[in-house]
């Protein structure tokens, strides 16, 4: 015979869902909520304990549908017996205080309660977990090397790390490899590793992004008449025109002889800037083919300046 003095005991209400809630709803609501209350989790005394019982015990109806079925047709006269109802200890070997619960007091499966408390059972309770702590290491490079890319080496953590750096790289770029830090602590995810690469200056490129800068010495006569020269890239020697008539500080762009693309495809250009070279200890005879030079042109590179 049914007691119909029995205290109803609002699961739905414990737990913070309405009657509809989805089994999904449920779970998660179950799980914020033993996240913050569970024993091992915080020092909140008898009050705290109280509390994980309760959600505990509605949890291990609702997240049963024939159990849940059965609470919403029985309402107060509802015993949960024969579905598993709560006391003793809970899992065995486990530390926490559940005295007053009868059953098997399981969580979907006791895999549950540790995930929920983000530990193992041989964890101290209230162990802080924590993600390591992230490692920056410079790795120097040749200019060559930076635009090659290079497999590197070097000792951390007293383990031998390997490391690829790819084409392109410039001076002070930064390569992220997740989880090659520092170990985390109580189980935690490792740290990262950052590796930030430092470029010797080559005696004459210069990089601006994925662009080579190269100064190119010209002859006044080269400059004044034309012709074609020899000039250096990254992947060999490459004839350059020079028009005639060439002013100092022009600059001739050669597409596709450029840096690797860290980000991307392709490679970037060459930028070949002319600087005129003034003879210097003019002889006698040369310095009087050049004054009937000028004679003859009678050119006035400062007219800008006259109003």
């Amino acid at each position: 015979m049914m007691n119909a003095s029995r205290t109803y005991k609002d699961y739905y209400a414990a737990l913070g869902v309405g009657r509809n809630a989805t089994q999904k709803e449920i779970k998660d609501a179950y799980r914020k909520l033993a996240r913050k209350y569970h024993p091992d989790a915080n020092k909140g005394g008898k009050e705290t304990g109280d509390k994980f019982k309760e959600i505990s015990e509605a949890y291990e109806v609702l997240k049963d549908p024939k159990k849940r079925k059965e609470y919403d047709e029985m309402g107060r006269f509802f015993s949960g017996q024969g579905a598993g109802g709560f006391g003793g200890r809970g899992p065995s070997g486990y530390g926490g205080d559940f005295s007053g619960f009868t059953g098997n007091f399981s969580f979907g499966g006791i895999g549950d309660l540790f995930d929920l408390l983000g530990s193992d059972m041989g964890r101290r309770a209230g162990a802080r977990v924590a993600k390591g702590e992230d490692i920056v290491y410079n790795v120097h490079l040749t200019f060559d090397e930076a635009l090659k890319g290079k497999t590197v080496q070097f000792l951390l953590n007293k383990k031998t790390e390997t490391v690829k750096i790819p084409p392109g790289v410039a001076d002070g770029s930064k390569l992220k490899f997740k989880g090659r830090g520092s170990p985390g602590q109580n189980g935690g995810p490792a740290g990262d590793l950052y590796v930030v690469t430092r470029l010797a200056p080559h005696p004459f490129f210069k990089r601006r992004g994925s662009d080579i800068l190269l100064n190119v010495p010209v002859t006044f006569t080269e400059a004044a008449l034309g012709t074609s020269i020899e000039i250096p890239t990254i992947n060999g020697s490459v004839s350059l025109k020079i028009p005639a008539g060439t002013q100092d500080g022009q600059t001739f762009r050669l597409r596709g002889k450029g840096v690797p693309k860290l980000k991307g495809t392709g490679q970037g250009d060459m930028l070949a800037t002319v600087y005129i070279e003034v003879p210097k200890n003019l002889s006698p005879d040369e310095k009087e083919l050049l004054i009937k030079f000028a004679d003859s042109r009678n050119d006035n590179p400062r007219r800008i300046f006259k109003k």
